[in-house]
């Protein structure tokens, strides 16, 4: 399987999701023999992720009440964003389908058993050949790299369904579209493991953040913005991750932000978000001269969670 560039520090620095890599880390907590689900505690220092844009789209919408109903959607948000769809991508993207695939058709055949009147080159001995083969190539490679991811996709597709459900159907309409930025995750990196940074922060925080406002109140123009802004900013971040030298499409976004809410007559709210992207400039230069994009996460990803909890909080 591919190591992904994401997980760099301990079991769970993957940047800015506790649900990454559940099949790559053999210290990942086990559910029987075939199913891993990775809803693990930080401990890397780096905190920006699913659970920060569940509450700033939650802070976004407006409607949070202090009842135990408000708390029971709150954590079956966090079940659902941080458990069953971090895990899907984790399982389904960051696994290596390649490798076992391209295995396909180059190991011998055990002999099947004759179907009764089946003969030799006839469609039924063709098919019963054919189901060997799948059966071999699963026992000898799929099974052995990837059998658990299998049934962890199942779970993970089950548990997100119930939970969508639960919330309601605007849930279960933003699981579908989770479920198909996963699948356009496989595709893109053609099943060999490699990380997709725009289609990982477009759901970790794009939809994560639609998801915490819309279960809360009705979804708005501003919200939506916010959403793509900090998902645009966090891609940038899992770039850096990747080697990236520069932070534009970082900054840049969180100046959108400012821009906005000056736009929708909350000045003192753009104003404050531009004040916290200065002391993201000014680490940048140690970005160019080879500090690393993990440094530069580390150091930065507090102003960032404030400026989206500050922009939440001026159009709730």
């Amino acid at each position: 399987m591919v190591q992904s560039p994401y997980r760099l520090c301990g079991q769970s620095s993957a940047l800015w999701s506790p649900g990454h890599m559940a099949l790559m880390n053999d210290n990942t907590p086990e559910i029987g023999q075939l199913v891993r689900l990775d809803v693990t505690l930080r401990s890397s220092g780096l905190w920006l992720g699913p659970i920060w844009a569940i509450v700033c789209g939650i802070v976004a919408s407006g409607g949070w009440k202090w009842h135990w109903s408000s708390w029971l959607q709150a954590a079956l948000l966090f079940f659902l964003v941080d458990g069953a769809w971090a895990t899907l991508w984790a399982t389904a993207v960051e696994t290596d389908w390649a490798t076992p695939a391209a295995r396909w058709g180059q190991f011998p055949i055990d002999p099947p058993s004759a179907l009764p009147y089946a003969q030799p080159n006839t469609p039924g001995d063709r098919l019963l050949r054919w189901i060997a083969h799948t059966r071999q190539w699963w026992r000898e490679h799929l099974r052995s790299s990837a059998g658990s991811a299998m049934s962890t996709i199942v779970l993970c597709v089950a548990l997100g369904a119930a939970l969508s459900a639960v919330l309601g159907w605007p849930a279960v309409a933003l699981s579908a579209a989770a479920a198909a930025v996963v699948q356009l995750g496989v595709i893109v990196a053609r099943g060999r493991g490699r990380p997709v940074p725009a289609l990982k922060a477009t759901l970790d925080i794009g939809l994560a953040w639609l998801l915490a406002h819309i279960v809360f109140a009705p979804l708005t123009l501003a919200s939506a913005f916010l959403a793509i802004a900090f998902a645009a900013a966090y891609a940038a971040g899992l770039a850096l991750i990747e080697g990236g030298r520069r932070a534009t499409v970082w900054n840049a976004a969180q100046f959108a932000v400012a821009g906005l809410l000056v736009l929708m007559r909350v000045p003192v709210a753009g104003l404050t978000i531009f004040l916290t992207v200065i002391p993201q400039l000014l680490l940048e230069p140690n970005l160019r001269r080879g500090a690393g994009g993990v440094w530069f996460a580390r150091s930065t990803q507090a102003w960032l969670m404030l400026g989206m909890f500050i922009a939440s909080a001026a159009i709730s």
